[in-house]
């Protein structure tokens, strides 16, 4: 009886750790680069990337499939040149999750 308890309960975790986990899809995405920061861009909406070492090596006009996250705030050291960035802007800041 104690051993079938254990069961169900270790079986309801799992399933409920594993519905917890959010998927995040692969979507395409071109590279911009310039001296007020990084970007992605989809749909005719630039996404700034605040860890955008990851693309390091990656060229403005490449296009990559990443997965990002919305964040709150960005942690950098970079020195960006402040000049304004003149394409439509997604609201917020985004961090990538993955790049395949």
């Amino acid at each position: 009886m104690i051993f079938s308890m254990r069961l169900v309960v270790l079986v309801f975790m799992s399933l409920l750790l594993l519905s917890s986990c959010k998927k995040r899809k692969l979507q395409t995405m071109e590279v911009i680069r310039g001296c007020e920061g990084t970007y992605l861009r989809s749909n005719g909406l630039d996404y700034c990337i605040c860890n955008d070492d990851l693309l390091d090596g990656r060229e403005s006009g490449t296009f990559i499939e990443v997965s990002y996250i919305k964040e709150t705030h960005c942690k950098t050291d970079k020195v960006y040149c402040g000049k304004f960035h003149d394409h439509q802007m997604a609201d917020g800041i985004y961090k990538i999750v993955r790049i395949k």
